[in-house]
């Protein structure tokens, strides 16, 4: 399979998939301005670390039926509330992380998931209807 011959909304699930990769294994939170050096320091990393394989495995994989686009567009929903509440932890909107700091991989990782959300939802509605009854074709 060609890059050029995916959809749309293959094409962004790829890069987000890739992005969240590359996001959950650079660095999400620095305490103090001292930054750990490597991502995958809890759950949340692996979380997405895990739906990002898995948006690759799909698309790659995978045909692009609309079960696989609700799957892919589950995925990017799930990366971007984990990267959002992290997000709202470390700017003490949600609970007390003290001084902690974003980074760029967690900023990376939003933008992950709302890529592989978008390509799962331009892909669920650029489906062609099919003939049927309530169809106006």
């Amino acid at each position: 399979m060609e890059i050029g011959e995916l959809s749309t909304g293959e094409k962004l699930a790829l890069g987000g998939g890739g992005l969240g990769i590359v996001g959950a294994l650079l660095p999400w939170v620095s305490v103090l301005g001292l930054s750990p050096g490597v991502g995958i320091e809890g759950s949340r990393e692996i979380i997405v670390l895990l739906a990002g394989l898995v948006t690759l495995g799909l698309i790659l994989g995978a045909d692009w039926t609309k079960t696989t686009q609700l799957v892919t567009g589950v995925l990017g929903v799930v990366t971007t509330v984990v990267s959002v509440y992290t997000l709202a932890e470390v700017f003490d909107v949600i609970g007390n992380r003290g001084v902690a700091s974003a980074e760029f991989g967690l900023y990376l990782s939003l933008v992950a998931g709302i890529l592989i959300l978008a390509g799962g939802f331009v892909g669920y509605n650029n489906q062609p209807a099919t003939a049927g009854m309530y169809s106006h074709r």
